[in-house]
């Protein structure tokens, strides 16, 4: 069995843009199977303005913050959200979300009778959340939690 290389943030300043290689551990972005991991201790926000394409993303820190803007694009098989926050601000290619605590925002900026109908990652099957009372919040279609 092949190891899925895992890719830590490493940025030591309190922003920054995930297309950065400086600031990844492996001084190269995410990509294809990998995983990428916001898992470094402190408070920082690491902003998605373009196309993500990644095995995994777990954002596993309480200081970490993921911001996608509404030109951002992510595709990736599991997002994992343990702790921390990430808001999500465009359409997506999302298998499944695991919610095991921080918070999850998800906001759809279409028009609101265009929101009720579409789901705000195509192809989401599920949320799983592992813990009850932590924050999933959605301006969307969410069909199924889990």
């Amino acid at each position: 069995m092949t190891k899925v290389p895992h890719l830590h943030w490493a940025a030591l300043s309190g922003e920054g843009d995930w297309t950065t290689a400086a600031d990844w551990d492996t001084g190269t972005v995410p990509t294809g199977d990998e995983v990428a991991a916001l898992d470094k201790a402190g408070t920082y926000q690491v902003d998605v303005n373009g196309d993500v394409s990644v095995e995994e993303i777990k954002v596993n820190t309480a200081g970490a913050t993921l911001v996608e803007s509404a030109s951002g694009h992510l595709a990736t098989r599991t997002f994992f959200i343990e702790d921390g926050t990430a808001e999500l601000n465009a359409a997506n290619d999302i298998q499944n979300i695991v919610a095991d605590g921080g918070a999850l925002i998800l906001v759809d900026r279409g028009r609101p009778h265009d929101a009720s109908r579409r789901a705000l990652c195509a192809g989401l099957t599920e949320i799983e959340q592992r813990q009850a009372g932590r924050a999933v919040i959605t301006s969307g279609l969410v069909s199924h939690f889990v």
